[in-house]
């Protein structure tokens, strides 16, 4: 297993949500990723050069605000999970948007 926190980790952020998450993806249950898995979760482990990535259980939040946050506030996720995940609430948004934009299109005419 890789235990070995970012390089920069100063508040012990990456090693708590890992401790926590038993050095496993979290991904399965209320944290998805939008993918399939068996037994409905993911059942991916730290490993050497497959480290897992800490990221804010809310995807809409900022970069610039997710360094700031706390253990309670992140999810451990493997690198395919974290993808996935990042890239169904891109697709989510943009559908919002487009939708929102067709209907204040409408109300124009």
């Amino acid at each position: 297993m890789n235990h070995r926190p970012p390089i920069a980790d100063p508040n012990g952020a990456y090693a708590e949500v890992m401790r926590r998450a038993g050095w496993s993806c979290q991904c399965g249950g209320s944290i998805t990723c939008g993918g399939r898995h068996a037994y409905g979760c993911c059942d991916t482990s730290a490993e050497y050069r497959k480290p897992l990535i800490a990221l804010p259980r809310d995807p809409d939040t900022p970069a610039h605000e997710a360094v700031t946050l706390g253990p309670d506030d992140l999810v451990a996720l493997c690198r395919a999970c974290a993808t996935r995940r990042t890239k169904t609430h891109k697709q989510e948004r943009e559908k919002q948007r487009a939708e929102q934009a067709a209907e204040s299109a409408l109300f124009e005419l």
